[in-house]
């Protein structure tokens, strides 16, 4: 069969890869393969297919550390004892794959990696302008609707309205501001300040006594380029969320700031990696699934929107970091937000 007819009704770049790579082996190319998808993280690397027996992942990894690979998107190029074929992507910002090989590409096999990269870039072309296509319609849909409520809830109150009313326009008001942040793209303005004063100026915004938690910032930092109103917003959520889960018990969560290598010799900046434990209850696994939805929360009849997390991870996503949380019921939550640091 076709390559082309073989993949064609593939819908996003990571099914095309693996689509591409089934394709390979249905061939019987006698070059052995290595499918890898690379994301901007901590953990940069994840093995998708291995077709060759003598290739190890932990090693190569770690043979990798404080290494450039000159990459020319299209092309193979060779590097510690293995040929790579790159696609065109955006290495530093967004997920791409890559292919290994033991020996170099004969014609064949490299006009078919050049019809996957085609594809693969008609995919996330389409799927960008799809997604802006989306966003705008959904977000002028969601600010008319907004307008409207919001003109209803701010009449004039009377005299007398129950209290349990008075919460429920407070809720209304809150959503919609959080759902209207939610939809709309965000404009970032970074500037330079340093780490220290970055953290402590984001607490301050708490209102939470600073000198309750324990806070540790490696001596190593320096400045970091960020928009720091946006980052103060993602960063007291966690804080909030962290400081109701220990009954509103600063003095047991932990702050620790520091810089950590990036992995990858496609990035060519280190992360900084703010971790924010707690001691408090927990998530169930019940819930862990769902804490990044919109309108996800427990404790709405508190008042709370269930955009706190959604919303701070669509900033540092906007930011070209990440944040990962991990929970244990009755143990404690640990979150991990990462930034670009130059």
């Amino acid at each position: 069969m076709d390559y082309l007819e073989f993949v064609r009704e593939c819908a996003d770049p990571e099914t095309l890869v693996l689509r591409t790579a089934e394709f390979l082996q249905q061939q019987e190319i006698k070059r052995q393969f290595v499918l890898i998808k690379h994301r901007p993280s901590l953990n940069p690397f994840t093995l998708l297919l291995c077709q060759n027996d003598a290739f190890d992942f932990e090693p190569w990894k770690k043979s990798l550390l404080n290494k450039t690979i000159a990459v020319q998107p299209g092309r193979t190029v060779f590097f510690q004892d293995w040929y790579y074929f790159f696609p065109e992507a955006h290495y530093k910002t967004e997920p791409f794959f890559f292919f290994l090989f033991s020996e170099k590409p004969d014609t064949f096999l490299q006009n078919l990696l050049l019809q996957w990269n085609h594809c693969a870039a008609l995919l996330n072309a389409s799927a960008v302008q799809i997604a802006a296509e989306y966003e705008m319609a959904q977000g002028s849909l969601v600010s008319q609707l907004l307008h409207d409520v919001n003109t209803i809830i701010s009449l004039q109150e009377p005299e007398e309205v129950a209290q349990d009313f008075k919460l429920r326009i407070a809720y209304q008001k809150k959503a919609n501001e959080d759902l209207l942040f939610y939809m709309r793209p965000l404009e970032l303005l970074p500037f330079g300040v340093a780490v220290d004063q970055l953290i402590a100026s984001s607490l301050q915004l708490c209102e939470i006594d600073n000198n309750n938690f324990l806070l540790t910032i490696s001596s190593e930092l320096a400045d970091i380029s960020i928009d720091v109103e946006l980052f103060s917003k993602a960063f007291n959520e966690i804080i909030w969320n962290a400081y109701q889960a220990t009954n509103n018990n600063a003095s047991k969560i932990r702050i620790e700031v520091n810089r950590i290598p990036s992995g990858s010799p496609f990035i060519n900046h280190d992360w900084l990696e703010i971790m924010i434990v707690d001691k408090g209850i927990g998530i169930s696994k019940d819930y862990l699934g769902h804490i990044w939805e919109p309108f996800f929360t427990t404790r709405k009849a508190a008042g709370h929107t269930g955009f706190g997390l959604t919303n701070a991870k669509k900033i540092i996503n906007a930011l070209n970091g990440g944040l990962e949380l991990t929970s244990q019921k009755g143990r404690g939550t640990e979150v991990k937000m990462y930034l670009p640091y130059l």
